[in-house]
């Protein structure tokens, strides 16, 4: 269960500095990547470009939207599959966010022959805001954080929980099947009661009132709440692996250097082998990340004077309101999603909310009830012609 490689942009005031680019130098001494960066009127923008030969590809471009109080609110990736440096629509994230700390993250993927975006997993997180208040450091980086940092991916490189104000309570992965057109729950976490600076997750595999626990994470923090380590431990019919991660950190309290050590069982629980890598760290007075080192290579990250603004405020509370095929909505953010469900919850039609909240439904619409789901939550619609 992985996620794609994303960029985060850790935010800690209203306005965080963005790199004008972002270097991959391999082992050999060699360019492979570099990452451009620009900001937007809602987040950010990143093209990768990839050497080939004495030039440089077009390979990947991304945006990346946030709310006022930096949360991500969605991420759209277009990628060159085809060698001619004309990135196509590939991936998309949107995330929605309710106030009781409740999140939902909905992946999905490309579908070229129909052209259109089709959903592939839906995340369902827990967790109260005092302890993390935004998915750029939260469970994506627990479901991210393995050793995915190789020559080639795209990242922005951090230890995604480096504080325990990002760890998350619970978590429920569903796979949508497309026979039913409806999302089935595969897996999840739950948390288990803290023992000291520890918190202890348990993974478990569908369905949650009979499950099977496959494994767990253990994460741990020190007494500023700076996490000391990660521990995994994950079973499948075949082997079996542990993984323990260890963080240092400066005196401002950013990582300096983190390892991971990953040791394979078989079945039967004898061993089979380890792995060990370690990635370094290297900040400005500022606290700017300015080099990350990977088994694989170096990341190197050059500033100029770009940052991204947050405007501070609260959302107000969401309200919704159906007025025969116009819906006003309240609350909102600019660009969260609304889903229309007909009462055999198949899906009719999704829309992003534009900044004045007011959304048509489609004309061909009949007149009938239906379900509209915005943010974790379901309305009932009374549709007139």
């Amino acid at each position: 269960m992985r996620l794609p490689s994303l960029f985060f942009l850790l935010f800690y005031s209203s306005a965080q500095p963005l790199p004008d680019s972002l270097w991959f130098v391999d082992l050999g001494g060699d360019t492979t990547h570099i990452v451009t960066f620009q900001t937007a009127s809602t987040g950010w923008t990143a093209a990768v470009y990839q050497a080939e030969g004495t030039s440089w590809r077009l390979f990947e471009t991304d945006t990346l939207g946030v709310d006022t109080t930096g949360r991500l609110l969605y991420f759209l990736r277009y990628r060159d599959t085809t060698g001619s440096s004309s990135p196509k629509p590939y991936k998309k994230l949107e995330l929605a966010y309710s106030y009781d700390g409740y999140q939902t993250l909905t992946i999905s993927s490309y579908d070229e022959s129909n052209e259109i975006f089709s959903p592939q997993e839906r995340i369902h997180m827990w967790g109260g805001a005092e302890r993390w208040d935004s998915l750029l450091e939260g469970w994506l980086g627990l479901l991210s954080g393995e050793d995915h940092f190789q020559e080639g991916e795209k990242i922005w490189p951090f230890p995604f929980l480096y504080h325990r104000r990002h760890w998350g309570d619970s978590l429920l992965v569903e796979a949508f099947d497309s026979s039913v057109n409806l999302f089935v729950e595969v897996n999840g976490y739950r948390i288990q009661p803290s023992s000291g600076g520890c918190d202890s997750f348990l993974l478990y595999e569908a369905p949650q009132a009979a499950s099977l626990i496959r494994g767990y994470y253990r994460l741990c923090a020190n007494g500023a709440g700076h996490t000391l380590s990660q521990t995994d431990s994950f079973c499948t019919s075949s082997v079996c692996s542990t993984q323990e991660r260890l963080w240092a950190h400066n005196g401002q309290g950013r990582p300096t250097r983190d390892s991971l050590v990953i040791r394979l069982y078989n079945s039967q629980g004898q061993f089979i082998g380890t792995t060990t890598s370690v990635r370094a760290y290297q900040w400005d007075i500022a606290g700017r990340l300015l080099q990350a080192s990977y088994p694989a290579g170096t990341y190197i990250l050059r500033y100029g004077n770009q940052v991204v603004s947050l405007a501070s405020g609260r959302l107000l509370p969401l309200y919704l309101q159906g007025r025969g095929k116009t819906l006003y909505i309240q609350g909102a953010l600019p660009g969260e999603r609304v889903y229309l469900y007909d009462l055999s919850a198949r899906l009719l039609w999704s829309d992003a909310i534009p900044p004045e909240g007011i959304l048509f439904l489609p004309e061909f619409l009949p007149t009938g009830v239906y379900i509209v789901y915005l943010r974790g939550r379901y309305w009932r619609l009374a549709v007139s012609s």
